[in-house]
Formats: structure tokens, sequence, C-alpha cells
């Protein structure tokens, strides 16, 4: 199967998903001797196809970079999964799970920065939704509802209104 090398975003976005759910289903798998091995080959392969179409996006700028990470994360796998003893495995889970959790963060950071508009304060999705800060405590609206032997308070903040 030849992939075209100009591919929409949202098909790129659809096989994003659908490697993510194979890394899901693969991690799930690992959960029990009996499926680990099936489950270790669906993830991987859920990993190929996010790294395959990494590489057919569009946006990519620096493919060095990614052949550095996969050749740096491949030379580190393999060592580990060879030196480390068994006894040891659950740590080593834990490390890889750390590397990739910071790596995630690391990620996130780097397209919020891409994404910010420089230069100008960041507001709320919503602005409409927004209560001015209150020179007094905002309104609180208190209902007490009794039932038999219970009952019930709920407090509700709302906006004042505006003047």
């Amino acid at each position: 199967m030849i992939v075209p090398l100009a591919l929409s975003q949202t098909a790129i976005n659809v096989t994003y998903l659908v490697a993510g759910v194979c890394l899901i289903v693969g991690i799930r798998r690992l959960s029990a001797p009996r499926t680990a091995r099936s489950g270790n080959v669906v993830a991987a392969v859920g990993m190929a196809i996010a790294l395959v179409f990494t590489l057919v996006d569009s946006d990519i700028d620096s493919y060095w970079l990614i052949a550095a990470g996969v050749a740096v994360g491949t030379a580190i796998g393999a060592v580990s999964a060879r030196k480390v003893k068994m006894t040891a495995m659950p740590q080593m889970v834990a490390l890889f799970n750390g590397v990739g959790g910071g790596a995630a963060a690391l990620i996130a950071a780097s397209e919020f920065h891409r994404l910010a508009p420089a230069g100008k304060p960041l507001s709320a999705p919503f602005p409409s939704q927004q209560c001015p800060i209150p020179k007094s405590p905002p309104s609180t609206g208190l209902r007490k509802r009794s039932s038999s032997s219970d009952s019930i308070h709920s407090i509700s903040l709302t906006c004042p209104p505006e003047r």
C-alpha cells in the first residue's frame, strides 16, 4: 500500500486515534501473562502507526530529531530489556512511565507556547461566563429543604448583576 505524501489533517488525526486505541488495548492486554505477548505486539503496531503518520505529516520540519529520538529510545529500550533483571522490572516500568509523562508535559508546554498569542494576556475560552472580581463577596443563594429526618443544603454562587 502506497501512502500519499499529502494527507489531510483529518486523516492524520484519525490514524492517531487508531494508534492511541492500539496503545490502550496493548497496555490493557499486558495485565495478564497469557495475553502479554500479544499486548506488546498490539502496542508496538500502534506506536509504528503513530510514527509513520507523524513522518508523513507535512508540518514536520526536522526529521533528524525524530530519527535521533527513535534511535536513542530503541537503544535504551533494547539494552534495558536485556540487562534488567525480572525482579527489577516494576521499577523499570515506573521509570519509563515517568519519563513518558515528562515527555508528554514537555510537548504540552511546547504546544502551549507555540499556540499562545505573543504579548497578549490569555483569557478564558468563554469570557461571557466570567464574573468580574467583586469588591464584596458574591451573593449566595442558600436553600434548605427538610426531608423526613435529614436535610439537604445547597449553596450556589451567582455573579452579581452588572451595573
